[in-house]
Order: structure tokens, then sequence, then C-alpha cells
């Protein structure tokens, strides 16, 4: 049986981990990567991404096929039997973050069976401006979506749950699945450690290639870094702030600080005042630790179903969208933000006891799967299902 991904723009070790493009191999299957992300990105911005990441943020892949235009990929899809071949498609979720409906179409045209996926917690409008954009963007993708038939989507959350069934017909075979970037077991002993979770916000592989995606933010050019206007002065004083405050909450709560980084940007010079930075393991980190502080980042989450005591900070140096996700998530969670631009002491009601009941949060964003399985088992899942189906 053969799995092939469609991928539309480089991929991260993280991300790789979690599809298991690399860990089908051992279930038996003969994987095979498309990559279509010329069709969106120059070769300057493919390079970009990864020029400031750890050697291990990048995966490293057999059979990859890069696809420079459509009578390529109508000849790559050609090399296979649709009888049996399995396509994950890793582009065409809710976001539509490309415009590759002539991809979806091409493919599609060719009788494969298709996987869907989608596990973003982003979906969750909060003003009315917001609110009402939702309801157009529901009502696009149902009217987009309404030709096709026999897909099938894993998700995480009942909020991804509540919107595939809106968008989709009937005939959509859905699978809930817990969200497979998180540690889902509970850890019993907590070390006297404090995690700042690092969003390498001096410039991420996504801040490198965000042309491909649009790169304003209310009349605001996105660049780079997350610093507001791009700018090196931004930087450093967000840097003071931060290890200010660094400093004011180690000697408050008798804690160390460690700072979690995920790789996508290595540092060359320490800005955490020779604080201890370990890169790739920030999930981890979070679940054995007393303490997280961080922004926006999507390791968070951990925080809540680990249920660690979590304080969010934002500063005015950060740009208006690095701002707006930070107020998003505190929304999502119902969490407090300290402001370090203030100079605030900081008080014990700053920081969110995670030791009440967050069920309702973690179910409606990343797991309302009545299954006691990971994403790889529910994945084989849905392949015995496409095979009996066929």
């Amino acid at each position: 049986m053969n799995i092939i991904y469609i991928v539309f723009a480089p991929i991260p070790i993280h991300y790789a981990n979690y599809l298991n493009i690399q860990n089908f191999k051992k279930n038996g299957f003969d994987v095979h990567i498309c990559d279509v992300s010329s069709f969106f990105y120059s070769e300057e911005q493919t390079k970009a991404y990864f020029s400031t990441t750890a050697q291990f943020y990048k995966p490293s892949f057999e059979k990859v096929t890069f696809i420079k235009n459509f009578e390529q990929l109508n000849n790559y899809l050609n090399n296979f039997d649709n009888s049996n071949s399995i396509i994950y498609y890793t582009g065409r979720s809710f976001y539509k973050r490309y415009k590759e409906n002539k991809i979806f179409e091409l493919i599609y045209s060719y009788k494969y069976k298709i996987i869907l996926s989608e596990f973003a917690t982003e979906f969750f409008p909060i003003s009315f401006l917001e609110k009402l954009k939702f309801k157009i963007f529901l009502l696009r993708n149902k009217i987009l979506f309404r030709k096709y038939n026999n897909l099938y989507f894993i998700g995480s959350g009942k909020n991804i749950e509540n919107i595939s069934k809106k968008i989709f017909n009937q005939t959509l075979k859905y699978f809930s699945v817990p969200h497979p970037n998180y540690i889902w077991s509970q850890n019993a002993n907590d070390a006297n450690v404090t995690v700042y979770v690092e969003e390498s916000l001096d410039g991420a592989p996504d801040n490198n290639t965000r042309k491909a995606v649009g790169g304003k933010f209310k009349g605001q050019t996105l660049g780079r870094t997350d610093f507001l206007d791009d700018s090196s002065i931004n930087s450093k004083i967000f840097y003071e702030n931060l290890n200010d405050f660094f400093l004011k909450f180690e000697n408050k709560f008798k804690t160390k600080i460690l700072i979690a980084a995920s790789g996508k940007f290595v540092y060359h010079e320490n800005p955490f005042k020779s604080r201890d930075i370990k890169y790739g393991d920030t999930i981890n980190l979070i679940n054995k630790s007393k303490y997280v502080i961080g922004h926006s980042s999507m390791a968070l989450w951990q925080s809540i179903i680990s249920k660690k005591k979590l304080i969010l900070l934002v500063d005015d140096h950060l740009s208006l969208y690095k701002k707006l996700e930070i107020k998003n998530l505190s929304k999502k969670i119902n969490s407090k933000i300290f402001y370090l631009s203030k100079n605030n002491q900081i008080k014990s009601n700053y920081i969110n006891d995670l030791e009440n009941n967050y069920s309702q949060e973690i179910n409606f964003f990343l797991n309302s799967s009545k299954y006691k399985k990971n994403f790889q088992e529910i994945m084989l899942d849905v392949i015995n299902m496409i095979i009996k189906d066929r």
C-alpha cells in the first residue's frame, strides 16, 4: 500500500513526526512525498525557511519528488495505482492557505482515496467582526466542498469536529484523535523548575516565508521577527524587560528558569542572561515543571493538559500580530496576561493555577476523542476503513 503525502511548504521535524511521515514505513507501507511547495514558494524563501534553525529541525525524507508544474504532477500521479494508494493531503483542510484548487481537482479526478486533517485551535472568533467573518468562512467552504464525496478526515477537538460537519457533506468519514502535539499521560512528580517557552521571536522559519501566504496585519508589514517594526531596538528593550521579570520571578517563587526552545531559531548569543537553553524538548520540559511562562505558543496547551501554573506575558515592543495572538490565547483558556512594559510587581494572582478542571477547554480545542489511541493508531484505522470501503 502506497501512502502519498502532498506537501505544500517546507516541513519541520515536529510536523513530520506527528504525521508519521517517517514512521509508516515501519508499518509496511511504501511512503512517498510529493512536494508541490515550488507552486507557492520561491527557491529563496524555501532556503530561508531553515536558515536560522537547528539542524534537527529539518527532517530527512526518502522518496521525495519535487513538482514544478502541473504536467509533472499529472505524470507523477500516473505512476501510482489508485486502488493501492492513499493520498494524505496536507494542504486543503479549513485554512486554504494556498490557492491550490487546481491541484486538489487534479488529484481528486484520479479517484484516489483522500485523507484530510486539521489540528488547529485558531478557529475561535472573539469579536463581532471575527464572528461575522467566521460565518462567511463557513458558508464559503461549505459551497467549495459540496462537490467532493467520500473524503476521510482526522481532527482534534470538538471545535474541529463541529466545523467539519458544518462544512462537509454527509459522506465525510470523521475520526477524532487526541492532538498529536502533546503528552496525555500525567506526570507524577513536578520538579521545582520554571519553563519559559521560547517562541523564536528573533526569526521563526514561518516569518521568512510570509510573502507566500500574505504579509500584512492591520496595515503593518510583517517582518522577519516578532518585534514591533521588525526593530532591533525593540528587540533589545524587550529582552531587558523579560530578564528583569525573570529575576523577580525567580526571587519571589524560589525557582530556576529554564529556556525551552523549539529549534526554529538558534541563539549564537544568549539573550536570556546566560540561563540554560534546551532545544527540541519543550513538551517534556513543561510536563515535568512546576511553573510555565510564555506568550502564545501552541506548546502552552501542554500546561493545561498537565495542570501547571501558567503566566502569559505581553510587551509593548512586540508586533501587533503577536500581541493579538497572546490576547486570543488568553481568552481561549480564560487566563490573565502580565504586561512586562508596565514593570509591575509580580503578584500570585497573575499566575493561572491550572489545578482546576480545564477539561472543557481541552475537549473543545484538543481532545474530544473517545478512543485511547494515538494518531498513528487512528491513521491505521482510517486506512483499514479505506481498504474495506473499496
